[in-house]
C-alpha cells in the first residue's frame, strides 16, 4: 500500500503554484460517443492531460479556500502514473520513485 503522506504530497507538487487560471475545459467523449465537458489543469508536472483531469462540474468546485487546486478531485493521478509504469512509458523522476517504493 502507498503511504499516504507520499501520495498527498506528490499530489500536491503537481498542482504547486496553479490556481483557476489553469483550469482548461475539454470536451472528451464517451464509449459511446456522447461528448462531456471536463477540467484539466494546464501544468508541466503532470504525465498526461488525463493525470491532471478534474472531476468537477465548474472549476470552483476544484479550489480550496485560499484559491489553490483541491488534490481530492484528482484521483487519476496516481493510477495513470502506475499505467504508464507498467506500459514502460516515459515517466517523472518523482513518479517513478513512489511507485517503485511500493512495487519494488
Amino acid at each position: 500500500m502507498m503511504d499516504p503522506k507520499k501520495v498527498k504530497e506528490y499530489k500536491e507538487s503537481l498542482v504547486a503554484g496553479l490556481d483557476i487560471s489553469d483550469i482548461m475545459k475539454t470536451v472528451y467523449q464517451d464509449s459511446v460517443g456522447n461528448d462531456w465537458d471536463v477540467f484539466v489543469l494546464s501544468g508541466s508536472a503532470f504525465e498526461s492531460e488525463y493525470q491532471s483531469r478534474l472531476y468537477v462540474l465548474k472549476p470552483e468546485e476544484a479550489l480550496n479556500f485560499d484559491g489553490s487546486i483541491k488534490t481530492e478531485v484528482m484521483p487519476e493521478t496516481i493510477s495513470e502514473a502506475f499505467r504508464k509504469y507498467m506500459l514502460g512509458e516515459a515517466l517523472s523522476d518523482k513518479a517513478r520513485e513512489l511507485l517503485e517504493g511500493v512495487i519494488l
